[in-house]
């Protein structure tokens, strides 16, 4: 079987870089399938699709309080697994899933 595996990690470790933008845009297609994203300061901005079976992605996203963590993943297939955390910062999530035997945890540790 083919196994793919991507890492995006996107840091920005100076004050020019925290006012930056973080994008980042993940396509799976086929099985087992693996995307692992984190994103620490900035406009952190992460969008995922999977398409196919036993996908899984991972998004962990991280800001000091000022700007926003928008993630969003859209899942086609059986057996496909998404998590998605988010620290910090205003924070939204969106997830799509179709057909079945899906599993999705998100944390959003966001102000309270």
């Amino acid at each position: 079987m083919k196994y793919l595996t991507t890492l995006a990690v996107l840091l920005a470790t100076t004050s020019l870089a925290s006012a930056a933008s973080n994008e980042s845009f993940i396509l799976q297609a086929g099985s087992k399938n693996t995307a692992k994203v984190g994103q620490i300061s900035g406009d952190n901005t992460q969008a995922t699709v999977q398409s196919g079976k036993k996908n899984s992605s991972v998004t962990a996203q991280q800001n000091d309080g000022n700007g926003p963590n928008k993630s969003a993943t859209v899942e086609f297939g059986n057996n496909n697994t998404s998590q998605a955390g988010q620290i910090g910062g205003n924070n939204g999530q969106a997830r799509a899933r179709w057909l079945r035997y899906r599993e999705t945890d998100d944390l959003d540790h966001g102000p309270q």
